[in-house]
């Protein structure tokens, strides 16, 4: 078998939102460099282990269940049904985060590899409006500091910041 030929071309190759792609000729092995990556915050990093306060149930981390909203807007969660069987609720808004107890989250990485940024800037890749309109709602009852990796244009807009 004849071992694909990669064009030098596609060595490497910088794209529009920072991200640098490259190829080693040889093997064909793909190394994505992102921006950004790297200046993730480590807030963990030398901690040690604490009793836990019963008190603070529920309040431990962003996953705890009183903490929701310091998450990415959840993609779905399962609730509790009748007779020991789960539901499946898909995309809720902000104001109904607390109307189930959920029994697990699915969330987005808050510092994913590949962000809303790359899709935006590369290829034109705009949010569907409702998925705009949760954001939006979320970043208006957050009190605090607001940590959501939805790209940092988009978050600056529905901020009321502009660039």
């Amino acid at each position: 078998m004849d071992p694909q030929i990669i064009p030098p071309s596609s060595y490497l190759l910088r794209m529009a939102d920072g991200t640098v792609k490259q190829i080693n000729p040889f093997t064909g092995t793909e190394v994505w460099t992102v921006p950004r990556r790297g200046t993730r915050p480590r807030n963990n990093v030398g901690q040690h282990g604490a009793p836990i306060d019963p008190a603070r149930a529920g309040a431990y981390c962003a996953f705890c269940s009183g903490r929701m909203l310091e998450t990415p807007p959840e993609k779905a969660r399962l609730v509790a049904a009748s007779e020991g069987s789960f539901q499946l609720l898909r995309d809720l808004d902000a104001e109904s985060l607390f109307a189930t107890e959920p029994e697990f989250r699915r969330v987005p990485n808050l510092f994913e590899i590949v962000s809303y940024d790359f899709w935006a800037k590369n290829f034109g890749y705009t949010m569907p409006d409702e998925y705009r309109s949760m954001i939006a709602e979320i970043v208006r009852l957050v009190d605090g500091p607001l940590e959501i990796s939805a790209g940092s244009e988009l978050l600056d807009e529905l901020k009321g910041r502009t660039h």
